[in-house]
């Protein structure tokens, strides 16, 4: 089965997928005004280990208990964000972050996990196809 979704304009004026889910290919110089809104989701202990997902962006890790959060396959330029967000104790309850099978975190080790273990800390991850992620 074949789906081509599609792109236009929604009632606010706003690109959206018309219909399914569809994304937006620029090249060049692009122009944007106004605010630009990432995908958030909230993370606690419940959920864990949390399946990071395609749509994820921003994950706001809830510490009041251990969090584990499982990377997806390292695309090239896909960013993700991990931050400890109620400062409950990170360094308590740690914040672990494993990599995709033998991919490594900023040249850790195959498999080797990240671990956040300060409160209020935070790293933004960008995926290198092949390899990884790097922290910035």
């Amino acid at each position: 089965m074949s789906y081509n979704p599609t792109v236009g304009v929604d009632a606010a004026g706003a690109i959206a997928a018309v219909e399914g889910e569809a994304s937006l290919a620029l090249s060049g110089a692009v122009s944007m005004a106004g605010a630009v809104t990432h995908n958030t989701t909230t993370v606690n202990t419940a959920a864990s280990p949390f399946p990071a997902g395609a749509t994820d962006f921003i994950l706001l890790v809830d510490t009041t208990g251990l969090v584990e959060i499982d990377l997806p396959a390292a695309t090239d330029g896909r960013v993700l964000i991990i931050k400890d967000q109620t400062g409950s104790g990170a360094a308590t309850n740690n914040i672990t972050i494993d990599p995709n099978l033998t991919e490594q975190i900023d040249g850790a080790g195959a498999g080797t996990p990240l671990v956040i273990d300060t409160t209020r800390a935070s790293f933004t991850l960008v995926g290198i196809a092949g390899t990884g992620w790097a922290i910035y």
